[in-house]
């Protein structure tokens, strides 16, 4: 198995609708679901190699005779391949040691420096103190902390800098062939119809994902995002065309030899700006980053004395081989585990440790971050 990073651009706007806000307003997504890259790359394979395939009717595999159809194995026996969601990035490279730029974590406060702009310090080290020591407070000497993160960052020069997603407005609208006009109709006191408005990404923006595969899988994506996929709503009319720009893999062993390293020497740094605090500990610290994962797997998972969380859950909906599918108490992203534990052998495993429902896996469940280097990027006053 190996570990696989993507780096893909959309070349159009990119529609994916997730909720109605307010109206006939509809909030689009700013990131791209594990789901819809899973059924676009499925979708590829069927353009380039299923005699049956009409982009209208479903396919039937039973027609087909073809015993190593990648489609058939992905989709109805549910071997695809683990993949994350797709997050903005601005790195030039693919490599599967750059983590991933889920939402920010609730742990990142913001302040303002003496030129009026902003700075992102992460709270988490005295978080962890005051819950030992309840004198330990952020020393500020400026602006108070704000707890109002940027939603996507990166590091930069050895500061967390904030990554915007572009978005714009795509408003759509279908004529009544009676009246001539747009039909409108009121449901529960507010007004909606065929005029709706959705937001949506802006071309030319770079998203990262990553993949646990075999050889072969890694091939097939590559080579079929190399050629373009669609995505999302409105493909019909020229929206959600993404290709790949970069991509990089690496042997499952060596990215978990790397992973320890790094996961020591962050814990290490997080443990000595504790001591800074008043906080002695002898064990390994282990914060755990996550981008989506049910949290009863995720406490099966762990092991260790918790000593900070901060999570939120929902339910998610999904709609897969014609059936609709409800996953429940899904964390949402950016939620935030800290462990003490007396080995760090089994959290880069962590990482790299699909959920055993290909339904969780389908919508992207269970890509964690441990130990991310956005903690040893603290703030002194």
């Amino acid at each position: 198995m190996i570990i696989a990073s993507f780096i893909v651009e959309n070349k159009s706007p990119i529609i994916i609708k997730e909720r109605r806000v307010k109206g006939n307003f509809y909030e689009g997504l700013d990131y791209i679901p594990a789901s819809t890259l899973i059924g676009a790359i499925a979708t590829g394979m069927l353009e380039e190699n299923c005699p049956t395939y009409d982009g209208i009717h479903s396919v039937d595999c039973s027609k087909c005779g073809k015993s190593n159809c990648k489609f058939n194995i992905w989709i109805n026996e549910g071997m695809y391949p683990w993949l994350s969601h797709g997050y903005i990035t601005s790195v030039e490279k693919a490599d599967p040691l750059i983590p991933l730029n889920p939402p920010m974590l609730e742990t990142i406060g913001v302040t303002v420096n003496e030129n009026g702009e902003e700075e992102f310090c992460d709270l988490l080290s005295y978080k962890l103190a005051s819950k030992a020591l309840l004198s330990i407070k952020p020393d500020v000497t400026s602006q108070p902390f704000r707890n109002k993160p940027p939603k996507y960052w990166e590091v930069r020069n050895g500061k967390i800098c904030r990554i915007k997603v572009e978005t714009m407005a795509y408003t759509h609208i279908a004529i009544d062939p009676i009246t001539r006009s747009s039909y409108l109709t009121k449901i529960e006191k507010e007004t909606t119809g065929l005029l709706f408005t959705l937001k949506t990404i802006k071309p030319k923006q770079k998203f990262m994902f990553k993949a646990l595969c075999n050889d072969e899988d890694y091939e097939v994506i590559r080579d079929i995002l190399h050629r373009g996929v669609w995505i999302g709503m409105g493909k019909s009319r020229g929206y959600g065309y993404i290709k790949l720009l970069f991509s990089s893999m690496t042997e499952k062993n060596n990215y978990k030899e790397k992973r320890v390293d790094e996961i020591e020497k962050i814990s290490d740094k997080v443990k000595e700006i504790l001591k800074d605090l008043g906080l002695s500990l002898n064990n390994h610290i282990i914060i755990i980053d996550g981008v989506t994962h049910t949290s009863r797997q995720l406490e099966e998972m762990i092991r260790g004395k918790v000593m900070y969380r901060n999570y939120h859950t929902s339910d998610l909906i999904i709609y897969r081989l014609g059936n609709i599918v409800k996953i429940r108490n899904l964390l949402r992203p950016g939620f935030v585990f800290v462990l003490e534990s007396k080995s760090l052998n089994n959290y880069a495993d962590l990482e790299l440790s699909p959920p055993k429902n290909d339904r969780a896996r389908w919508a992207g469940s269970g890509w964690l971050i441990c130990n991310h280097p956005v903690h040893t990027l603290w703030v002194r006053r």
